[in-house]
C-alpha cells in the first residue's frame, strides 16, 4: 500500500506540490520548503511548485495553498497524545473541532505525531487571525502544508466536495476572532502590489519584500526587526525612505503568513525600533552606525553577592528571563537540545552578543569621567560536556557574517591594495628625482607621501580571534580598534602566561581593555576546561 493512498485525489490533481526538509535555526528545527532539485521553494511563486506525480516518490512532501483553490488548512498543534498502551487521546478542543468537521474535511496526523492537520473547502474570513497563539491556526493562501498521508480516522479520510464555509465561520468565530482594528498609522494587511506608491524604486522594494522568509516562533521578533530595517533603508533618487505606513503594511502581510503571527501592537513596536536600528543590506544606501549607548553609573544594578562560604556556596539561578524573548528561547532551547546547563549557554550567548556590539557602550562615572566596557566570560567544565557544540551554535552567526563580509570585500580590498602599490611606486620614483631635480621634485614626493599616509592599508573584516600573540593583537587593535578574543579551549591563557614570549607574562594589553586612543577593546575569554 502506497504511503500517499489516503491523500485526497482532489489535491493530487493540482500542480501545487513541493518537497520540504528540516533546518536548524538557533537550536530549533524549522521546516523549509524546497523544490525537486533541492533549491528553496516559495509559497507565493507557482514556478517553484510541481505535480503530485513528481513528488510522490519523496518521503517529505507538502501541498501549497493558493488564492484560487478555495481550500483552507487547519493546524492543531500538540493536541494528540499516545498512552503506554498505544491508545490515542485528543484534547477537548481537538475533539470538538473534529466533530464539527466530520465527513467534510480531510484530517491527518502531523509530522511531529503530536498534532493534527486538516484541509476543507472554503475561505478564511477576511480580517480574521491566522493563529490564536496557543497552537490553533488556519490559512488559505501562500502557505505550504506538510502532508504525511496518515489519515486520522475513517470519518476524516476524505475531502468532501461540499463547501465547509459554515464550519469554517464557526471555527474562526470560536478560536480566531477578528483582530482589533489597527491605529491610524498602521494599515491593515494589504497586497504588496499596493503597498507603496508607484514610482521608480517600487520594484526594488517589492522585490525585497517578496524574498522575505517566514520565521519560526523563536525568531519572529528578530526577523521582523531585520526585514523592517531593510525596508526603511531603501532610498529613492531624492534620498526619501518609505514611510511608516508603507513598511508596517508590508510587514503585516509578512506577519500574517507566519505560523504564529506576532500581535499587532508588538509588530508595530518592532517596526518602530527597526527604523532607527535596522541595518541596510549591501544594495541599499549606507546607514549610519548605531549611536553610542551611554550608561550612567547610578543606572547599573549592583552585583548580587554570594554567601562567601568556601565550601558548597549557594549559587543564584541564572536570570535567563532578563534576556529578550528570542534570546531566552534560544538559550533554553539549546540547553535542552544538548542537555547542558542553561548557565553555560547563557554565558556563551552573552559573549557572542557582546562581540557584535563592540564599541557601542560606555559607562559615565560622573560628568567628566567615562570608561569603556569590557566583558570577561569564562566557562569552566570537565571534558566531554558538549562545550564545543554550545560554542559553535552561539558563534555560528558571527562566523557566517564574518565569512560573507570577507567574501564581499575581496574586490574592493584588491582595488585598494593596487592603489597603494601604485602610490608606493610613484613615491619611490619621485624620491629618486628629488635627489637631483630640486624643489619641484621634492614637493611632488611630499604630496605623494601625504596621499599615501591618507590611504591606509585595507583591512579585511575581522570580528574574532583565538590563538593570537600579544604583538599580533596590538596590530589588530591598531588596524580596527576592537576585537573579540574567544576560543573553545582557553589557549589564550597560555598566551597571557608567556607562551610566545619565553615564559614572560604579557597580560598588560588584556588588562587595559583599550590601547592608546582606540575605541572599545572587548575581550571575551572562554576557558572550556581546567
Amino acid at each position: 500500500m502506497e504511503k500517499w493512498n489516503d491523500v485526497p485525489a482532489d489535491l493530487k490533481i493540482l500542480d501545487q506540490w513541493i518537497r520540504w526538509t528540516y533546518i536548524d535555526r538557533g537550536g530549533k528545527k524549522n521546516k523549509l520548503p524546497i523544490q525537486l532539485d533541492g533549491r528553496t521553494a516559495k509559497s507565493n511563486d507557482p514556478s517553484t511548485w510541481s505535480t503530485f506525480e513528481k513528488v510522490r516518490h519523496y518521503d517529505m512532501i507538502a501541498f501549497v495553498f493558493s488564492d484560487t483553490d478555495n481550500l483552507v488548512g487547519i493546524d492543531l498543534d500538540d493536541c494528540l497524545t499516545v498512552d503506554k498502551d498505544g491508545n490515542v487521546e485528543l484534547d477537548e478542543r481537538a475533539e470538538l473541532i473534529l466533530e464539527v468537521f466530520a465527513g467534510i474535511a480531510y484530517a491527518e496526523i502531523s509530522p511531529s505525531q503530536k498534532g493534527l492537520k486538516m484541509i476543507a473547502r472554503g475561505k478564511k474570513p477576511t480580517g480574521s487571525r491566522c493563529s490564536d497563539g496557543t497552537g490553533i491556526e488556519m490559512y488559505d493562501s501562500k502557505r505550504f502544508w506538510t502532508i504525511t498521508g496518515q489519515a486520522f480516522s475513517q470519518s476524516h479520510c476524505k475531502l468532501s466536495s461540499e463547501c465547509a464555509q459554515s464550519q469554517i465561520d464557526w471555527f474562526v468565530g470560536t478560536f480566531l476572532k477578528k483582530e482589533l482594528q489597527p491605529s491610524k498609522t498602521v494599515k491593515p494587511t494589504i497586497d504588496l502590489s499596493q503597498a507603496i506608491p508607484a514610482d521608480h524604486f517600487e520594484s526594488r522594494i517589492l522585490a525585497y519584500a517578496s524574498q522575505m522568509e517566514p520565521a519560526g516562533d523563536g525568531d519572529r521578533n528578530n526577523s521582523a526587526f531585520r526585514n523592517a530595517g531593510h525596508l526603511f533603508a531603501f532610498r529613492d533618487e531624492s534620498g526619501n525612505a518609505p514611510d511608516d505606513e508603507t513598511v508596517i503594511g508590508i510587514m503585516q502581510q509578512w506577519n500574517q503568513n507566519l505560523s504564529n503571527p506576532l500581535p499587532d501592537s508588538e509588530l508595530a513596536a518592532v517596526v518602530k525600533s527597526s527604523k532607527i536600528n535596522g541595518t541596510a543590506p549591501e544594495q541599499k544606501l549606507h546607514v549610519a552606525k548605531e549611536p553610542e549607548v551611554l550608561l550612567r553609573l547610578g543606572e547599573i544594578d549592583k552585583p548580587i553577592k554570594g554567601n562567601n562560604k568556601k565550601e558548597n556556596p549557594t549559587l543564584q539561578m541564572f536570570p535567563v528571563d532578563a534576556f529578550p524573548n528570542s534570546v531566552s528561547d534560544f538559550i533554553q532551547g539549546l540547553a535542552e537540545q544538548l542537555q547542558v546547563p542553561v548557565d553555560m549557554v547563557a554565558i556563551t550567548v552573552m559573549s557572542a552578543i557582546a562581540g557584535s556590539n563592540m564599541g557601542n557602550v560606555k559607562v559615565q562615572v560622573h560628568e567628566n569621567w567615562r570608561e569603556q566596557v569590557n566583558l570577561f566570560c569564562v566557562t569552566a567544565m570537565d571534558s566531554s560536556n558538549r562545550k564545543s557544540g554550545v560554542y559553535d551554535a552561539c558563534f555560528k552567526p558571527i562566523r557566517d557574517f564574518e565569512r560573507e563580509k570577507r567574501e564581499s570585500e575581496k574586490i574592493e580590498i584588491g582595488q585598494q591594495q593596487l592603489s597603494r602599490r601604485i602610490l608606493e611606486k610613484k613615491l619611490a620614483a619621485a624620491e629618486k628625482r628629488a635627489l637631483k631635480d630640486g624643489f619641484e621634485a621634492v614637493k611632488e614626493a611630499q604630496d605623494l607621501q601625504k596621499e599615501l599616509d591618507e590611504t591606509p592599508p585595507p583591512v579585511p573584516t575581522r570580528l574574532t580571534c583565538d590563538d593570537v600573540t600579544p604583538e599580533a593583537l596590538e596590530r589588530i587593535l591598531v588596524n580596527q580598534g576592537s576585537i573579540n578574543v574567544c576560543g573553545v579551549e582557553g589557549g589564550i591563557f597560555d598566551v597571557i602566561a608567556g607562551q610566545y614570549s619565553g615564559g614572560k607574562s604579557k597580560i598588560d594589553i588584556f588588562l587595559k581593555g583599550c590601547f592608546s586612543r582606540l575605541k572599545l577593546f572587548l575581550i571575551i575569554l572562554k576557558l572550556m576546561y581546567l
